[in-house]
């Protein structure tokens, strides 16, 4: 009797955890493919719907620079992108074939669609390889726990993802970890900002994570939890909040303790995932600001400075933000990199400067 009742725990504690599995982030999308023959408009169908998933996953700028290699290793082979599909409608006319489909592209961190646009170093380009760090804390019933499962798995899609530089509250050195999330989720910004420059980190994701013993699952010994986080993605330089998001998730497991590592680890994949789609349509958000601050310049230097970088390719708009005693503050719209524009900041007509800094969205310069 001791033995079927351990397998039915046991089978008790696939099922429940098979029940509480995320699904998978896609993008599910309506299109009309043509071609000469049903399977020819399909095929174009599928392609249009990729074709959508990756102008959503990477900016238009980083599409056209590399179109022939995007065409060649994706586009091509758009089917294997493809989650699932299923056809609304199709016509035939004189030889000529249209179909409506609704298609399912998968763009799960994990995905092939990701993986593919992670190798061909798409990734990398938009979000100028930032370093970014994670502290989000745990409670059981209001208890703190070691070894935070939500924040590994937070960092774990983050890696997934193709970001190198991820680190966790352990690896900050000068940060005071309570202050830090204490001053985000209270949205005192500035303080914050302070905090997280000391590190030279250009994202902080930030979160309180909470589980809470629910009780035996059907009158079994498995013991079922309930877990929620409550994080924000923060960008240092300009203290500007891009994305909050709560999530829930249900966990069991043979100890009520074990049950709710398991509810925090579901919760860390649901806010994993939503940080990662949140940071890659924030970078293929073609409306950046890189912020240039100039040291001992002269105002009608400035006026030639900011004429330079209108003629820099990519550059949408240049505002002087502020000039007090020499020191200038322009903001500029731009697609490419910080580096790129710092390098057509150095040819300026007339002008000799010394690029005394980069970051993820500045530039720090100074006139001879």
């Amino acid at each position: 009797m001791a033995v079927i009742k351990k397998k039915f725990c046991c089978c008790l504690v696939i099922v429940f955890t098979l029940l509480l599995c995320n699904i998978a982030w896609a993008n599910s999308v309506t299109v009309e493919g043509n071609g000469p023959t049903r399977d020819d408009a399909i095929r174009d169908a599928l392609r249009i719907a990729v074709e959508q998933a990756v102008g959503a996953l990477v900016d238009s700028n980083t599409i056209s620079n590399n179109n022939q290699i995007i065409s060649d290793e994706i586009y091509v082979h758009s089917q294997g992108f493809v989650q699932d599909y299923h056809i609304i409608s199709e016509q035939s006319n004189r030889g000529s074939y249209t179909v409506s489909v609704n298609v399912t592209v998968d763009t799960e961190p994990q995905s092939a669609l990701y993986n593919k646009l992670q190798k061909l170093k798409l990734i990398e380009v938009m979000l100028r390889d930032p370093r970014i760090a994670v502290i989000i804390p745990e409670f059981h019933q209001a208890s703190s726990i070691a070894n935070s499962a939500s924040e590994t798995v937070v960092i774990q899609k983050l890696r997934d993802a193709g970001f190198k530089h991820v680190i966790d509250a352990r690896q900050l050195q000068h940060v005071q970890e309570n202050q830090l999330v204490r001053a985000i989720l209270d949205d005192d910004f500035e303080s914050a900002k302070v905090l997280a420059t000391t590190e030279q980190l250009d994202y902080v994701i930030v979160g309180e994570a909470t589980s809470q013993y629910v009780g035996a699952v059907y009158s079994s010994s498995i013991k079922s939890s309930r877990a929620h986080i409550s994080a924000k993605l923060l960008k240092v330089d300009t203290g500007e909040i891009i994305a909050a998001q709560g999530a829930d998730a249900s966990g069991a497991d043979i100890t009520p303790l074990l049950s709710s590592k398991k509810a925090l680890a579901a919760s860390g994949e649901k806010i994993g995932s939503f940080m990662v789609r949140k940071l890659m349509e924030y970078a293929g958000d073609s409306n950046k600001t890189v912020t240039i601050l100039i040291k001992r310049a002269s105002f009608d230097k400035i006026s030639s400075i900011q004429n330079s970088l209108k003629r820099i390719s990519g550059v949408q708009s240049v505002t002087l933000h502020s000039y007090n005693s020499g020191i200038a503050q322009i903001d500029v719209n731009y697609t490419g990199a910080p580096k790129l524009l710092a390098d057509g900041l150095q040819q300026t007509e007339g002008i000799s400067l010394d690029i005394l800094g980069i970051t993820n969205s500045s530039i720090e310069v100074i006139l001879r």
